[in-house]
């Protein structure tokens, strides 16, 4: 046999092949074909899950049903500031001045009150139609060796779980949701929140020379009518206390900071569905000549002229959110640093309705990060408990100690609703192991430790 008649059956056997998928590409069969390189991966079906899980990066030692409760009723306070309330305006302004308590005349009336201020023309030029009047949120507090415990509870007209949006249109992205009131036809979408103001007992006053003070009036003292959103508010002011001021204007930084050094502040602790608790942290700050954050970082950056991150597609397999899969799912679309988020890429592909989160959400560093919380939403309830050292060291905190009296009132923002919309409390007074307080935190028993075994 010749040497070209041997590879006839291998050149014969080439040419069987070569038609049998030239057959199947011309038939429709495309097993043996790649699929286009930009075809998208299908997006998964989202999960419904209507409720908030805490992160729990702690464990409460104790029994909450072991621990007394009390429940303090929030009202809706609309525009009422600090000088509305020593104006000639308010019929108790000099005795607000002389340093009587609010409860004096107001105790066991801020349903009452909450009703007349959300709907009165001169304190609530904008008023909220359907807003509660009043709030109950149920407090708990206990104590061990190293840590303070404060559990919050209350009924939410809304989850809200996620804070404000952009929205690609088909060509840019626009803002979307914020709070309310929103114009007509908008949708809002803003955060539920949760703060706690507090201070040693009778120890922040208007003035030094004044009995008036936080332990009579509260956080109104924080609230002035240049306040943003107040009577006269601008955009640059926020909260401050009144002896940060002079003749309405600020003391210089060395007076500042000498106020500062005498511990005269209130401390804040804000926990916030969105913009903290994904990580499983409150916001520690405090209140001076402004609303300051504690040193280091907070558990939050914003973007303010459109989005500056988006979900990293290979870890949770989508890039964007959708309005309906928000409403579906309270847990999965924040947008957390190193592990679901990644920088905004404006050349990738987006279709019209997708929705990016504004803020990214971190892990909070520094004395900012004072404060863990475990944020729990069942059954139209949220449920937040804060953990913070007794001593934390930092000078800018409150210090705990057993036996001793703190002043402390409570603010809640609830229904998509933010900065002075929220609903706040009158001072009550806590204390550690004490029977003649409100607000008694109790002492758990020392964790009990096994010998390591030989």
């Amino acid at each position: 046999m010749s040497d070209a008649r041997r590879f006839v059956p291998f050149v014969i056997g080439a040419l069987v092949i070569f038609g049998l998928v030239a057959a199947r590409m011309f038939t429709g069969d495309r097993r043996l074909a790649e699929p286009p390189p930009d075809e998208p991966s299908p997006r998964p079906e989202v999960e419904t899950v209507l409720e908030v899980r805490p992160k729990d990066l702690f464990e409460f030692p104790g029994d909450w049903d072991q621990v007394p409760k009390f429940t303090a009723t929030l009202f809706y306070p609309g525009q009422t500031s600090w000088e509305w309330l020593v104006g000639e305006e308010h019929a108790g302004a000099s005795q607000t001045q002389a340093g009587d308590a609010c409860q004096s005349c107001h105790a066991r009336a801020e349903d009452e009150l909450g009703r007349a201020l959300a709907t009165r023309g001169d304190l609530e030029p904008d008023p909220i139609v359907g807003k509660r009047a009043a709030v109950n949120l149920d407090v708990q507090a206990a104590y061990d060796d190293e840590y303070l415990y404060m559990r919050l509870a209350w009924d939410a007209q809304d989850p809200g779980a996620y804070h404000a949006l952009w929205r690609f249109d088909g060509e840019e992205w626009q803002s979307f949701g914020g709070p309310k009131p929103v114009g007509e036809g908008g949708t809002p979408s803003y955060e539920e929140s949760v703060s706690v103001l507090l201070d040693r007992f009778e120890n922040v006053r208007v003035a030094p020379d004044k009995r008036a003070g936080f332990a009579t009036s509260g956080c109104f003292i924080t609230c002035h009518d240049d306040s943003r959103g107040m009577a006269q508010g601008s955009d640059g002011a926020g909260k401050y206390l009144p002896m940060s001021r002079t003749d309405g204007e600020m003391k210089s930084e060395e007076e500042i900071r000498e106020l500062f050094h005498d511990g005269q502040f209130l401390d804040l602790w804000h926990w916030r569905a969105a913009l903290s608790n994904p990580v499983g942290y409150g916001n520690d700050g405090y209140v001076l000549a402004d609303r300051s954050a504690d040193t280091g970082r907070v558990s939050y950056s914003l973007s303010e002229d459109g989005p500056a991150w988006m979900f990293d597609e290979k870890k949770v397999g989508f890039k964007t959110a959708r309005l309906d899969e928000m409403q579906r799912n309270l847990e999965l679309f924040h947008l957390i640093e190193g592990q679901t988020a990644v920088d905004f890429d404006a050349e990738a592909e987006f279709q019209e309705g997708d929705i990016l989160p504004v803020a990214l959400v971190r892990e909070p560093e520094g004395s900012a990060g004072d404060v863990q919380a475990n944020g729990s939403y069942r059954d139209g309830r949220w449920t937040v408990v804060l953990r913070r050292k007794l001593d934390t060291g930092n000078p800018d905190d409150t210090r705990f100690v057993a036996g001793e009296r703190y002043n402390l009132a409570f603010a809640v923002h609830d229904d998509f609703v933010g900065g002075r919309r929220h609903h706040v409390s009158w001072v009550y007074i806590m204390g550690l192991n004490r029977e003649d307080v409100q607000i008694n935190a109790v002492p758990l028993a020392a964790k009990e430790t096994r010998p390591e075994e030989s």
